[in-house]
């Protein structure tokens, strides 16, 4: 740690230096004074930033309040203590408007300094643990691994998370109380970059692996009680599996973070490692009626039944014990269909505002299953709006009848089509069918034979091979059979009446 003492009086300088190095010789690593404010803002401006600063009110040059003052407006990490022999309470007002941390009136109390000196050396200590710890976790730099290991020397750990959804001071609180009614194990919180998380390493270096967990189990829903019981609030809690070393404590931190997602699945409230094994289901059934039936009812701009089909989904997923994974898998599916729909819309070159595509979900975000599905359900009613908007909705099999009329002539394949209207062939296959009447194939066959007749009908001059070709078909002999079943002759034949029929006209 490393300490400031500014203060005009010599005497009462060094007097507090003696007894900063009485309480801890071993826990400075610094200890440097000055006689008044300037002069330690010019020692700072050289890079020099200490842990703590006491400083004296009354001071030439720059007195305590300015050194107070310069070091909030520079947002300096600093532990800053007034020391004076003024008790004026506008004193401590200015002091706390700067940032300082206590008021110490002279003469200094020894047992009052030590005191201060202990929670003081404490939290940088833990800040110092805190900044290793995110090293590890966010940044995977492995730089601090070994002073990890030394604090944690041979404990077992944890990571915890809780995820509580209101910004409630008293959720740390109960926390802690939870911890201590258990006094089995130590949790230390850590700064989470979601104001709604708070990050724990639960660590015991004498009880078993399994037992560990335990207790981790009996404080969380001990903590769930409270919070229900006293403040009328819910919270989740995810548990990783017990490690031990600091090279662990990023794979701990992820296993935690996924068992979290585990609360749109199961509202229970703590999730430990069995999840993965009692919930690891896998359904393909359920993705391919989003890219199905999903994103035609939104080209359609059907968002009632787009939302039910979703709304069944989601139940599927928290009924058939569905794996977390596959849940991210859903929701990313979903999504993805939403934006396949979203580019449909924006390349009709008549449309002048472009519509957004949506980002990806962060499931940190929501707090559970409803609002899950009240954000994703949001989305998809704006864009079913959208297709609602079109003067002309889109009749994927208008479009595909269309199609075959333009283009019989060439090598048509319903799976080019269906690629064309971002759905799968077996569904246009089955919908075709449903409002057309026929298959695909029957319809399009009839399109080419009736086009082939018209062609004998009308030119004299072509013969079989040439109208097979001109309508889509490359084998002849197939050509002759298809027609000869369909209108009960050969082309030929057909040909020859049609001429004797225009004779007969002509006589």
């Amino acid at each position: 740690m490393n300490v400031i003492v500014a203060d005009d009086e010599y005497y009462a300088r060094k007097a507090l230096i003696k007894m900063i190095k009485d309480w801890g010789q071993d826990n400075i690593e610094n200890i440097w004074d000055f006689e008044n404010g300037q002069d330690v803002v010019n020692f700072m401006e050289k890079g020099n930033i200490p842990d703590v600063i006491f400083t004296d009110i009354k001071m030439p040059v720059l007195d305590g309040l300015g050194l107070l003052e310069y070091i909030n407006k520079k947002k300096l990490d600093v532990h800053t203590f007034i020391i004076s022999g003024y008790s004026e309470f506008s004193y401590a007002q200015m002091g706390i408007k700067y940032g300082c941390k206590d008021y110490i009136l002279k003469p200094i109390d020894k047992i009052e300094l030590n005191k201060t000196l202990d929670e003081v050396y404490g939290k940088i200590k833990y800040k110092s643990f805190e900044h290793k710890f995110n090293s590890l976790v966010y940044e995977s730099d492995p730089k601090y691994s070994s002073d990890v290991d030394k604090i944690l020397l041979k404990s077992k750990y944890s990571i915890c998370i809780i995820k509580h959804f209101y910004k409630n001071e008293d959720i740390l609180k109960f926390w802690n109380e939870a911890v201590k009614n258990k006094n089995m194990f130590s949790s230390y919180l850590f700064n989470s970059s979601n104001e709604n998380e708070l990050i724990f390493l639960n660590a015991n270096d004498t009880l078993s692996k399994d037992d560990f967990l335990k207790y981790q189990i009996k404080a969380g829903d001990y903590f769930i009680k409270q919070i229900k019981k006293e403040l009328k609030l819910s919270a989740f809690i995810s548990i990783s599996d017990v490690y031990e070393k600091s090279e662990n404590i990023k794979k701990a931190y992820l296993e935690s973070k996924m068992l979290m997602n585990y609360r749109f699945i199961n509202e229970k409230g703590i999730y430990t490692p069995a999840y993965f094994n009692d919930y690891s289901g896998y359904d393909n059934e359920i993705l391919s009626k989003i890219k199905l039936s999903f994103y035609n009812y939104i080209l359609n701009g059907n968002s009632y039944d787009a939302v039910k089909l979703l709304d069944e989904c989601l139940k599927n997923i928290q009924s058939a014990k569905i794996s977390v994974c596959f849940l991210n898998d859903f929701i990313s599916c979903v999504i993805s269909t939403i934006n396949c729909a979203v580019d449909y819309l924006n390349d009709d070159e008549n449309k002048k505002d472009k519509v957004k595509y949506i980002s990806p979900i962060d499931l940190n975000l929501y707090s559970n299953f409803d609002s899950l599905k009240a954000a994703i359900s949001s989305y998809v009613y704006s864009i079913c709006h959208e297709f609602e908007n079109k003067k002309n909705k889109i009749d994927i099999i208008k479009a595909t009848e269309d199609y075959i009329m333009n283009n019989y002539c060439y090598d048509i394949k319903l799976e080019d089509i269906a690629k064309n209207f971002f759905i799968d062939v077996s569904y246009l296959s089955k919908m075709f069918k449903n409002q057309v009447g026929c298959n695909f194939s029957e319809f399009l066959q009839n399109v080419r034979l009736s086009k082939a007749k018209e062609m004998l009908e009308k030119n004299e001059d072509c013969n079989i091979t040439e109208i097979a070709n001109a309508v889509g078909y490359n084998d002849s002999s197939y050509f002759i059979s298809s027609f000869k079943k369909v209108y009960g002759m050969t082309p030929k034949k057909y040909k020859c009446n049609m001429m004797e029929c225009s004779k007969d006209e002509k006589i």
